[in-house]
Parts: structure tokens; sequence; C-alpha cells
């Protein structure tokens, strides 16, 4: 029988009501997704509730690993960044514990306004959309042209020149694939191949329909999952994201980036990861590949508690000299697309 109630109790407390909550909030996702009306009030709230799902994992992160909680903001060297980073924390903490966004950032409409520009140069053609921007004109099958692949580039172009200028005629990785838009974004790169690793059969589909469209010969896809080794998962599809998940109904097979470098002998130049909160497994299963040929990696960290706290400590174990920068790659969105890009020195 309880005797007294103390500060361990409380938290405790905590982490069984954020456990409840990411449950009832799983549910609440699948069901809205069923049921959903299509009118930009009942995507907002989708969307919100997805924000919800990720804070409450930061949230119940922080909890459970209160007594070894680090996050050395000396990685990180720009102040502005510095800030990203104290942002990103606090608003992940307020989704988490309120039934809205946080307020917009000073600069909202400007930015805005500027992805709005970006989205008002696609034209519809046939049953195919066309976006050109820079220089460059991208074909897609459906009308997704995300900002953080057709305006932020991924943050590549904040690479020091010559780190950039090394990535041509290396292999890339694109982890995430998706529907194929980053793999015909990272050929302005002027990479050897890409290998567009997506697990999700409908996004496969519609990937290789991506490739046909732009005529691109140099992207290989793969219909794997990525992670820390070998096995077979399970994938649970919410809307145009797809995550290894216990609750997923679609079985998977995982290889690891190690495993795919040797068996193909690749020399990797670029990783871009963003796999849905499978990011963690997905680095450890590249340690090799990181260590011995240093590739620029561009991860996401805003997934998971884990994958923020733990990723950029690894790398730098591995790799010391590994240079960091934490990028904000929607500036309208509270938590999504917050990502580490890591480099060597040239």
């Amino acid at each position: 029988m309880l005797s007294k109630i103390d500060f361990d109790f409380i938290t405790s407390t905590i982490e069984n009501v954020i456990e409840t909550n990411q449950r009832e909030n799983m549910q609440e996702v699948s069901k809205q997704k069923q049921q959903l009306t299509p009118t930009l009030a009942a995507y907002d709230m989708l969307d919100f509730q997805y924000n919800k799902m990720v804070a409450l994992n930061f949230l119940s992160y922080c909890f459970e690993n209160k007594a070894k909680l680090d996050f050395d903001l000396d990685l990180f060297g720009a102040e502005e960044e510095r800030e990203e980073i104290l942002r990103y924390i606090w608003n992940s903490i307020y989704v988490a514990l309120s039934s809205h966004n946080p307020p917009p950032n000073e600069g909202f409409s400007e930015q805005r306004a500027k992805y709005n520009a970006l989205l008002s140069n696609i034209q519809k053609i046939g049953d195919n959309y066309v976006l050109k921007t820079s220089g460059y004109e991208y074909i897609l099958p459906i009308n997704h042209f995300e900002k953080v692949v057709f305006y932020h580039n991924y943050g590549i172009d904040t690479l020091p020149a010559q780190a950039k200028a090394a990535l041509a005629e290396t292999d890339f990785i694109d982890a995430g694939a998706y529907i194929g838009d980053t793999a015909i974004m990272l050929n302005q790169y002027h990479p050897r191949r890409i290998y567009s690793f997506e697990p999700a059969p409908e996004n496969f589909e519609l990937m290789q329909k991506t490739l046909w469209l732009n005529k691109t010969e140099n992207v290989t896809p793969v219909p794997l999952a990525l992670g820390e080794c070998e096995a077979t998962l399970k994938l649970f599809t919410w809307d145009n994201a797809s995550f290894l998940s216990d609750g997923g109904t679609q079985p998977v097979n995982v290889t690891s980036i190690d495993a795919f470098q040797a068996e193909n002998n690749l020399e990797v130049g670029l990783v871009k990861m963003d796999i849905e909160g499978a990011e963690y497994n997905a680095v450890l299963g590249a340690k090799k590949t990181i260590e011995t040929q240093k590739p620029v990696l561009i991860i996401s960290l805003y997934h998971t508690g884990r994958d923020f706290f733990e990723i950029p400590k690894l790398l730098k174990q591995w790799v010391p000299s590994y240079q960091f920068r934490f990028l904000n790659l929607h500036r309208l969105a509270p938590i999504l697309e917050k990502v580490l890009l890591a480099h060597y020195p040239a």
C-alpha cells in the first residue's frame, strides 16, 4: 500500500499519463484518418495530432532518462542554431501539454509568403504536377512538393563550397525516399548514383513513376527499410508518413547501410535520413560507413527524444572532427523538419 507521495511518485505518474496519451493519440490519429473529411480544418487537426504524437514521445524520453539527460550545445557553434534548439525544446513541451500549436514566431507571415510563392509555381499538366524553381523543373505524379525538399534542399546549400563540391560522383543514400521527390532534387549535386530506400509499397510505386517522369536514370529504388541489422518488422502508415511499429500491419524487410554499402561497394558521399523515428537504429547500422567514409549526414532529429539527444553525441564519438549544424527546414512548423547536418572538414 502506498505510504507517501513524493517527487518520484509524481514523475512516475506523469510518465504513466504520457504513455497513456501516446497510446490514445495513436488511436485517435488512426480513427481521424479513416473518417477524414477533406477540409483545411480537418487536415490542420490531423497535422496537430501528428505533432502531438512526436511531442509526447520527446517528453516521455525526457522523463524516462532524467538521470542521464545530456545535450551539449557546444557541438553547435552558431548562436542562432542554439536558439533554434531551445525553441524546438520549448515547442515540443508546449505541444505535449497543450491542445494547439504555440503562437507563431516573428517573421511567420513573411516566411509563409515565401513558401506560398514557391508553391504558386506548381502547374497541373495532364495527370501530373510540375514545379519550376531555381532553374530546375520537377515533375511529380501527385501534388506533394514539400518545402524541406524544394525550398530548403534539405540544407545542402548551407554546406561549405568545398564540402558541397566533393559530393559529385559519390553515391548517395536517400533513406525515406517517399515518392522519389528527394531523389530528383538530390540529382542537382551530380551524384554517381542515388539509392532510394522506401518500404511502403504504394509510395514505392509512385517513386518509380516519379523517376520515369523526370527521366532520372541514376537512381536505384530499394524496397527496404533501414535499421541496425537485417530483420522483418511491421510498417504503420499514417497519411504520407510510414514508420516501423509493433502496431503496424505491413511486414517489411529491413537492412543496414553498412551491409548494403559492403554488398554494393559504394563510395558514400551523402546520407539523407528521414525515416519517422527509425533514425537512431539506422545510424547504428551505418557505424562502419560513417567512420571510414565520413559522408555528409542529413538526419532528422525531431521524431523521437532518443534521436535528438543521442544521435549527435554518438556521431561525435565516432568522428570527432564532424562539424554540426542544427537546421530548421520548415519555418512555419513548431516541431517538424528539424535536422542535423554533419560534414567532415574539407
